[in-house]
């Protein structure tokens, strides 16, 4: 009988033992569910920033390429418009040197 109340006891202590641990678990998986959720939310927002930054770039780099494209075909507009002049003045030159009609005055 004795030997009963004691195992009843120690089972006792086993199983409250058992149900802190369990507790304890429970309370870190919590915490550590917590902590994923909070470093998956900084990705998130570091990532958006990325993005973000990249569209900026994206849009700086497509201005840029659309300012040398522009600049290109004016020059280009501008040799065209130069040859035209030297056709029509009469002069032929290889536009190395600017055409002065200076001295023929």
């Amino acid at each position: 009988m004795l030997y009963q109340r004691e195992e009843a006891k120690i089972q006792a202590w086993v199983d409250l033992q058992s149900a802190k641990a369990e507790a304890q678990s429970k309370k870190l998986e919590v915490k550590i569910q917590k902590l994923r959720s909070n470093l998956e939310e900084k990705l998130m927002k570091r990532m958006a920033v990325v993005h973000r930054k990249a569209e900026e770039l994206r849009a700086t780099a497509t201005e840029q390429h659309f300012e040398q494209s522009h600049k290109a075909t004016e020059q280009a507009q501008n040799i065209i418009i130069n040859q035209n002049n030297t056709i029509v003045s009469g002069h032929n030159s290889c536009g190395c040197f600017p055409i002065n009609n200076n001295h023929l005055h």
